[in-house]
């Protein structure tokens, strides 16, 4: 049975939500910053983390208020070869946009995202030479939006470290 089917069969016609259409706009998925990192933001430098320009490296060093990617223990976390990192036609897009060849790698023909040597990590441009400076973004899934920070933190300038979390794992780290 269908996912609509079994849907119906367990609250009936009567219950069954509509599709309604737009409302008005389109949406996409974004990043959560946590408590602790955006208060300690907003109260030591008055910077909101909501907002994505906070993160430009040319005007401020968000990373101090982050945990450092080391501390995350990689068993809670996907290789890149198991995730989106590794999807040629979503690593081409990524260099048609942005340009930046040094974050991706061709092996055997084939485009990948080039990330650290234990294959957990891939470091946005603005601090791939010292990654000691991103800052850890987990994703979830085989990473939904992984392609998408990329872009962003290559566009914007933002010092990311991007990984995939395990499914029980992802929602508890970064701190």
């Amino acid at each position: 049975a269908t996912y609509t089917e079994a849907l119906y069969a367990v609250v009936g016609e009567d219950n069954l939500p509509l599709d309604l259409g737009s409302i008005g706009y389109d949406g996409q998925e974004g990043l959560f910053v946590p408590t602790g990192p955006r208060l300690k933001a907003l109260d030591s430098a008055g910077l909101a983390l909501e907002y994505f320009k906070a993160f430009n490296v040319t005007w401020h060093n968000t990373s101090v208020f982050f945990q450092k990617y080391t501390d995350i223990d990689t068993t809670n976390l996907l290789p890149c070869s198991s995730t989106k990192l590794w999807i040629p036609e979503l690593m081409e897009a990524f260099i048609a946009i942005t340009n930046d060849t040094d974050g991706i790698e061709l092996v055997d023909g084939r485009y990948r995202a080039k990330c650290d040597a234990a294959g957990y990590w891939w470091f946005a441009p603005s601090c791939r030479a010292h990654p000691e400076t991103c800052i850890p973004v987990i994703d979830g899934g085989d990473g939904w939006n992984t392609d998408v920070f990329m872009q962003r933190a290559a566009v914007f300038n933002m010092p990311l470290a991007l990984s995939v979390g395990t499914q029980s794992k992802y929602t508890a780290e970064p701190r």
